[in-house]
């Protein structure tokens, strides 16, 4: 991802997170000044995201986590009910749906 340099000045460091979560999660990915790159790697695997704070990466690492070969705890995952309360429950509810 190119041009997103205004992600570094929002609640959070959006980028470093993003960078932080993929990594924690046994992937590959390295921040640039305006973005950051994804190397591909394999599967995500079981770990521990640092949500920052922040609802958007609170979301995204229980979207990677759906992906991912182990369990993902997400510290500050209470902040995801900032813009969307239900988050988690919809989440549940997709996967016991299958």
């Amino acid at each position: 991802m190119r041009d997103a340099g205004e992600l570094r000045a929002k609640e959070s460091d959006r980028i470093e997170s993003t960078v932080s979560m993929v990594n924690a999660l046994g992937g590959g990915a390295q921040a640039t000044e305006d973005g950051f790159e994804i190397l591909g790697v394999g599967w995500l695997e079981s770990g521990t995201v640092e949500s920052a704070g922040d609802h958007r990466i609170a979301m995204a690492g229980a979207v990677a986590a759906t992906g991912a070969t182990g369990p993902v705890t997400i510290a500050g995952a209470d902040s995801a009910a900032v813009s969307w309360p239900r988050f988690f429950e919809a989440m549940e509810a997709l996967w016991s749906s299958q």
